[in-house]
């Protein structure tokens, strides 16, 4: 039942964008947002992917961890990536107590496996 009413809803949306134009005023909404756009289609991918509600929770704290968007280029996420592994890899932190070893060890897994999260879903 809940999907009928997204669904006559979006038609609803559909038939008035057509006939008005873009902007949705009794909404407030401007289809042309790019904030809403990237927002849409993100939604969009992720509702593709296939990916379930923990997944995508696992996929969005990558990016989080990351401090990257879906959007940003490969080449960003690896120089990111690498510049985030150099600051917290094990080997760096010989001066440092078992305490902050042991941290830094499991910060650096998080990336791993974060930076890995992000290159399967983009199919990297």
């Amino acid at each position: 039942m809940h999907n009928n009413k997204i669904l006559f809803i979006h038609i609803c949306f559909t038939i008035y964008i057509s006939i008005h134009g873009c902007h949705i005023p009794f909404l407030g909404i401007d289809i042309n947002d790019p904030e809403l756009t990237r927002q849409w289609s993100r939604k969009q991918k992720q509702n593709n992917s296939g990916l379930n509600n923990d997944e995508l929770n696992k996929l969005n704290e990558a990016f989080q961890l990351l401090g990257v968007t879906e959007e940003t280029p490969k080449k960003d996420v690896e120089n990111i990536y690498k510049i985030l592994a150099r600051t917290w890899h094990p080997d760096k932190q010989a001066n440092k107590s078992e305490e902050e070893k042991r941290i830094s060890k499991d910060k650096m897994t998080e990336l791993n496996s974060a930076y890995e999260r992000i290159k399967q879903y983009h199919k990297w």
